[in-house]
């Protein structure tokens, strides 16, 4: 077994899906390459559609599953909106991964309102 082949089983994402905001720009576009070239279905969350279907095009051409979610996640509606279409394009989730990401929805609305931005 070479060493790729034996990280590439190590470390492979394959039958994972992976949700990433941000994912047509930056930070957020380096991760969402990485993931969906180690294997993982990958839903790309941003605002601007252009920028996403040009994200996912490149990732196609090398062989990779994307979906793109076009939404705004500074409110709440978007929020819930984003989770949609996240569903829609991936399926829905387990119910391990609901509580997660049920959870995180609390923390941000929790965190917004002590801090005084929420929407």
């Amino acid at each position: 077994m070479t060493t790729h082949d034996y990280l590439a089983a190590l470390f492979s994402l394959e039958g994972r899906t992976a949700v990433v905001t941000g994912g047509s720009s930056g930070i957020g576009r380096a991760i969402a390459e990485a993931l969906a070239q180690a294997g993982a279905r990958t839903v790309l969350v941003a605002r601007g559609a252009e920028r996403l279907d040009d994200v996912a095009a490149g990732l196609r051409e090398r062989g990779c599953a994307v979906e793109t979610v076009v939404a705004d996640l500074s409110t709440r509606d978007g929020i819930h909106a984003a989770a949609e279409g996240i569903a829609a394009a991936a399926g829905s989730p387990t119910s391990s991964s609901t509580a997660r990401a049920s959870t995180c929805v609390r923390t941000w609305a929790r965190s917004t309102r002590r801090s005084g931005t929420s929407p």
